[in-house]
């Protein structure tokens, strides 16, 4: 969320196409295209952050970054490329990155030629609004298998062997599956507590998984992007 109350994004689909979404108006617009696109062949990107200068930061798949500002012209520009560890090229791909209380970025990229749906090992950094300054890593930086039963589709809700995982958290919208115990998966929980009902998943109070309300109601939805 911008501090204009718009929403904004580069195409995943459509590189290097940029979009903004005008909450008021409840419509979508093409901005200016990125001169290096952020988006990877399988089009992924990494994680977006609001900085406290009201502007906006996007992380690649691939080596590159992208800056959004509202009042600047173009409203889309290129950051610095991520360094590389050694050999490898860096990018996040459905990674972790936080804004940090003195105004940092801190994440977690990995090799952009590494296998799966996630890249793998993390090296972590921080970036200042200038320089990508490497920070130690958590302990256990492996890759984990992801167990019988759950989704893949991590840091979001999952139900692993009839138990919900990270119940402090909150289910966020993403085109990944979100799978239920009993196997079917579903797209686009809307965000909701595990202990809330949501128009889509109810949480089983003996279990805390998340389940198919029968008496679902589907919520108001963000126009489709016109890509």
């Amino acid at each position: 969320m911008m501090p204009d109350n718009t929403i904004a994004g580069p195409s995943c689909q459509d590189p290097p196409t940029t979009w903004v979404y005008d909450i008021a108006a409840n419509s979508w617009s093409q901005e200016a295209h990125l001169p290096q696109s952020v988006i990877d062949a399988a089009e992924e990107i990494g994680p977006g952050l609001l900085r406290y200068d009201g502007t906006a930061f996007f992380l690649g798949s691939n080596e590159h970054t992208a800056i959004y500002s509202a009042s600047a012209s173009p409203s889309w520009s290129n950051g610095p490329d991520l360094p590389p560890e050694g050999s490898q090229a860096l990018g996040v791909v459905d990674g972790p990155a936080a804004l940090l209380p003195n105004g940092n970025i801190l994440f977690g990229p990995g090799p952009t030629n590494a296998s799966g749906d996630f890249l793998s090992p993390c090296y972590y950094f921080e970036f200042d609004g200038v320089a990508f300054n490497r920070t130690n890593d958590p302990p256990i930086m492996t890759a984990l298998p992801t167990p019988p039963g759950s989704c893949s589709c991590l840091p979001v809700t999952c139900c692993t062997a009839g138990r919900a995982t990270h119940r402090s958290m909150r289910i966020i919208q993403m085109p990944r599956c979100h799978r239920t115990a009993s196997g079917r998966s579903y797209k686009h929980a809307r965000p909701a507590s595990l202990r809330e009902a949501s128009p889509k998943f109810r949480a089983s109070s003996s279990t805390g998984c998340l389940r198919p309300s029968p008496t679902a109601t589907i919520p108001r939805r963000l126009p489709t992007i016109p890509w």
